[in-house]
């Protein structure tokens, strides 16, 4: 979810009725199960088409991107990207193959399959999201007693305390792609 000033917002839909920014046709691609290369095509040209707020396109370079998918459609991913060749087509090399300029990086979790098991990602997911670390200090002061300090040596105390938040920085860097023309 994407908080918009409070308000929750889903990060991947169909159409742009409220984003500033993205593709046209939003940012998840219906009926597109992951099953050849021509899957990943369809979301390449989909990231393709992403625009920021001045309606300039972003540059999106497939070798930094991330196919995460579920357990489930892991092996097909696995085959697709290490496939040096296209399936069905003679003598041509796959752009998306151990030798090809689109090959992103293959993660799989099965924690996805508890939501869906045919829903799969492609984008540059760093630049998707952002982890701002915050580092809290709390001090106490021992003040006028010198006292205390004469018998402990402790005139100071400190404690430090690590937080980490994550969240969604943007929503044009990552599409997702559904089997199906609802999400589930």
């Amino acid at each position: 979810m994407l908080h918009l000033n409070g308000s929750g917002r889903s990060l991947y839909t169909t159409t742009m009725t409220y984003l500033t920014r993205a593709h046209a046709s939003g940012t998840r691609v219906t009926t597109n199960s992951l099953v050849d290369d021509t899957d990943l095509e369809n979301a390449r040209v989909r990231l393709a088409g992403m625009k920021n707020e001045r309606g300039e396109r972003v540059f999106i370079p497939m070798n930094r991107c991330i196919l995460l998918v579920p357990d489930a459609l892991q092996n097909v991913a696995w085959r697709i990207l290490n496939s040096e060749m296209t399936p069905g087509v003679e003598g041509e090399v796959s752009p998306w193959g151990t030798k090809g300029a689109y090959r992103p990086k293959l993660v799989s979790s099965p924690l996805l399959d508890d939501l869906s098991t045919s829903a799969w990602y492609l984008g540059d997911f760093r630049r998707q999201f952002v982890r701002k670390w915050k580092l809290r200090f709390e001090s106490v002061s021992l003040g006028m007693d010198t006292e205390s300090y004469l018998r402990q040596r402790i005139a100071f105390q400190a404690r430090v305390g690590w937080d980490c938040e994550v969240g969604a920085r943007d929503y044009i860097y990552a599409v997702q792609s559904i089997a199906a023309t609802t999400a589930p």
